[in-house]
């Protein structure tokens, strides 16, 4: 069906829902991408424990390929933490890595930042086509 055939209030109704998608998705990714601003301090974190989920399609960065819950323990200011994060990635008890924690609240920890901030980029980028286009079609497109 193309957008063309479409009458007017169906037509507008569409671009409207694409509209609030784009705004949506785009309002996703910067919230999504002030996560890294919080947690802004680095301590290294030993693994304790380590239970992974077999996915049907291993991948070649893991073990098993799946899901895994990962306790991990970690000290800020002299004070020890314990807490479970999940990964794709497969860790041996005893296995250290680095944490990020929100110095406000330190039991609050993200494993990898990097990862929140390209892909709140992608989001904010997509959103913002999404958007954009439906409003320049709105706009200059559009057949009164």
């Amino acid at each position: 069906m193309r957008l063309e055939s479409l009458n007017k209030p169906n037509k507008q109704l569409v671009i409207s829902c694409f509209f609030l998608i784009g705004l949506v998705i785009m309002i996703y990714g910067i919230t999504n991408f002030n996560i890294r601003d919080k947690h802004s301090k680095i301590t290294e974190a030993t693994i304790i424990s380590s239970s992974c989920i077999p996915s049907l399609a291993p991948t070649p960065r893991t073990k098993t390929g799946g899901m895994c819950n990962i306790s991990v323990v970690y000290d800020v200011s002299g004070k020890s933490y314990k807490t479970q994060i999940f990964k794709n990635d497969d860790y041996d008890i005893g296995d250290k890595i680095n944490v990020y924690y929100n110095p406000d609240d330190p039991s609050d920890i993200s494993v990898d930042i990097s990862d929140n901030t390209n892909k709140s980029i992608y989001y904010i980028m997509g959103g913002l086509t999404i958007f954009s286009l439906t409003t320049i079609y709105s706009v200059f497109f559009q057949k009164r």
